[in-house]
């Protein structure tokens, strides 16, 4: 199994160079971790790599190029002084790398940090 990823976009949909649906699906590992910056709202998505289904923005997002099976599923996050935790409902931790998914936010954040202090 590929370790999850922490990918950052500017735009859910539109298929330019900073939108989540611009990610090619072939990046793309079961897991991924994606947060988006749109008009000054973050959101949190998880990729399902056997999602498959029709796009719904801003739920459920598909890569434009080689979807496959591959889709972006909204999640619900909480914070606190800088943290994020993932609510992934029914997901088993023993079956999921949840600190390689939690790592991969916490990496995704600092970077975010250190673009927005520039």
């Amino acid at each position: 199994m590929a370790t999850p990823k922490g990918w950052y976009a500017t735009a859910r949909i539109g298929g330019g160079a900073d939108a989540l649906d611009a990610i090619d699906g072939d990046d793309l590992t079961d897991k991924d971790v994606a947060i988006v910056l749109a008009n000054n709202i973050f959101w949190l998505y998880l990729l399902d790599d056997d999602g498959a289904g029709a796009e719904s923005d801003p739920g459920r997002i598909l890569p434009d190029a080689n979807p496959g099976t591959k889709v972006w599923i909204l999640q619900k996050c909480f914070g606190e002084k800088n943290q994020i935790e993932i609510l992934v409902l029914g997901m088993d931790p023993w079956q999921h790398n949840v600190k390689s998914i939690k790592k991969s936010v916490t990496e995704t954040i600092l970077l975010l940090e250190e673009v927005t202090e520039k």
